[in-house]
């Protein structure tokens, strides 16, 4: 278990988002002149050239505009998300209500600057496997989840598909694996023929106990639920695909999630 660190002064936290969205040297974003005074009782920056006033909450186009919460409290909500902490630690250590947390972690998913269209191929010895997610006699809709997984590096795709048919897990795994790569799979009869497309495919049957070359994807959809779980209270489908996006950014971008300057400086680049 993580170890909660002590927390600073609010104004501590306060000069940090400062820093991260007006620059080291805390240059006016209207006139580029450095060196903006801080005035803590108003929460604002002042520039004296061009005598304008700036809050880091009041720059339109990012996810902190129009922020209403202490600065302490945002950098913990941020610290919590990053170390995949529970929706009831999250209100135990910022004092935050479930509503605002919820809000704030949509929020948080929404902006990370990924897309596994962006990335390359994966290659080598890539485990696939398709998992389904929510209840199948529930409100919310029972969807489908196919991913590929690398065995050396850990990187992997994810994506929701309509079905578990051939011709769709075919097209997921020639979008995001590269040919000639070695895929480990169980022996369903979508994967019978992906020999034919130039890879090397070795499936293993679930019904006679053979889990062994594909318990890695089997933990990874383990992994995904108990933290959809943790942080909803259940697995809500309706917010399926930015939660696999996130993960697919944790997983293949691990830099991006250290702490939570890491996290701002790469989400508010966009």
């Amino acid at each position: 278990m993580k170890i909660i660190p002590e927390w600073y002064s609010n104004i501590k936290y306060w000069r940090i988002f400062n820093r991260l969205m007006f620059g080291r040297y805390l240059t006016c974003p209207k006139c580029q002149h450095i060196e903006m005074k801080e005035n803590y009782q108003g929460r604002y920056l002042w520039c004296k050239h061009c005598r304008s006033k700036h809050r880091y909450s009041a720059t339109r186009g990012t996810f902190l505009y129009g922020c209403k919460l202490q600065p302490i409290q945002l950098y913990q909500l941020l610290w919590c998300f990053l170390g995949k902490r529970s929706i009831e630690e999250m209100r135990d250590i910022t004092g935050l209500s479930y509503v605002s947390i919820d809000r704030w972690l949509e929020r948080f998913r929404r902006n990370i600057p990924y897309n596994a269209q962006d990335e390359p191929k994966l290659e080598g010895v890539i485990k696939v496997d398709e998992s389904y997610f929510g209840k199948r006699r529930s409100k919310q809709p029972q969807l489908i989840v196919v991913g590929a997984l690398n065995a050396d590096t850990g990187a992997i795709r994810l994506a929701i598909i309509p079905n578990r048919e051939e011709e769709i897990l075919e097209d997921f795994i020639e979008r995001n694996i590269e040919k000639g790569s070695i895929i480990i799979s169980d022996s369903w009869t979508g994967y019978i023929n992906l020999r034919y497309l130039g890879y090397d495919h070795y499936p293993f049957n679930h019904s006679k106990g053979e889990y062994t070359h594909t318990n890695q994807m089997e933990s990874l959809w383990a992994e995904i639920k108990k933290y959809m779980q943790r942080t909803q209270g259940n697995i809500l489908t309706s917010r399926l695909e930015i939660i696999l996006n996130e993960w697919m950014a944790r997983r293949n971008k691990p830099e991006w999630f250290k702490n939570p300057e890491k996290f701002l400086q790469r989400v508010l680049q966009r």
